[in-house]
C-alpha cells in the first residue's frame, strides 16, 4: 500500500489491471490554464496551442478541461491543461440552443468554453465534444457528458 505519491522509472505491469476513484484519461498539453469543464479549442496562432472555443459548431474543438483525472498522460511536462481524451467528465453548458436531454450530441456554443446541444444534421465528427449523461433545463451550469 502507498500513501502519496509513487514514482518509477521504466515500465509498470499489473496483472490485474489498475483502479482508480476517478473516471477520465487526460493529457497534460501546453496551454495557458483554464477552469475545470471549459470547452477548448486548437488554436489557429501556434503550434500545439489551445484556447476556450468561442464559436458555434467549431470544427477545431479539441476537449474539456478535466479537473482530476483517473489516468494523467504526459505528466512530467509540470504545469499545463488537463485536456480529457475519454471518459467520463464534467463540462459547462448553456441552452443556447435548447434543453439537453440524456445522449444529446454536445458541440461548442458561442459562448466562451461552453457546450450546447448540437442539432443532429448539423453536428460532424469533427466538432463533437461528447454525448450527453444528464439532463440540463436551465441557462447555463454543468453536466457529466461521456467523451469517446
Amino acid at each position: 500500500t502507498v500513501s502519496g505519491n509513487a514514482n518509477f522509472y521504466g515500465g509498470v505491469w499489473a496483472k490485474d489491471g489498475f483502479t482508480c476513484g476517478a473516471s477520465d484519461v487526460a493529457e497534460i498539453v501546453s496551454a495557458k490554464t483554464y477552469e475545470a469543464g471549459s470547452v477548448v479549442c486548437i488554436s489557429k496562432n501556434g503550434q500545439d496551442e489551445y484556447e476556450l472555443c468561442s464559436q458555434a459548431y467549431a470544427a477545431n474543438v479539441a476537449g474539456v478541461v478535466s479537473e482530476n483525472p483517473g489516468l494523467l498522460l504526459n505528466g512530467e511536462t509540470g504545469d499545463g491543461l488537463k485536456l480529457a481524451l475519454s471518459g467520463r467528465v464534467y463540462v459547462k453548458v448553456t441552452n443556447e440552443n435548447g434543453p439537453i436531454q440524456k445522449g444529446d450530441a454536445l458541440v461548442s456554443s458561442s459562448k466562451a468554453g461552453f457546450a450546447m446541444k448540437g442539432e443532429t444534421a448539423k453536428v460532424l465528427r469533427s466538432m463533437l465534444i461528447g454525448k450527453a449523461l444528464e439532463e440540463f433545463n436551465g441557462q447555463e451550469g454543468e453536466i457529466l457528458i461521456l467523451i469517446d
